[in-house]
């Protein structure tokens, strides 16, 4: 089975992931989706402040999918 690596990007920084075994592409990219999401779960990240993006990479560094992670606040939003 191929080898995939998880990457996490903050604020264009790039910190080496885990790498995983995966049957396909597929399979990867839908552990990609609950990676990201229980990744924002368990860290104190500030979406509303930091540029954040999970990647799936193959062993040779080749990207096959990213999602970037961003929150906006309206401009009717109090400043504090």
């Amino acid at each position: 089975m191929p080898n995939y690596q998880f990457i996490t990007v903050e604020n264009g920084v790039p910190t080496s992931g885990a790498v995983f075994e995966m049957p396909n592409h597929k399979q990867a990219g839908e552990t990609l989706k609950q990676f990201a999401g229980e990744m924002l779960k368990e860290r104190d990240i500030d979406v509303f402040d930091t540029d954040i993006s999970v990647e799936l990479t193959t062993e040779d560094g080749m990207i096959l999918y990213s999602i970037s992670i961003f929150g906006a606040v309206a401009p009717s939003m109090p400043r504090f």
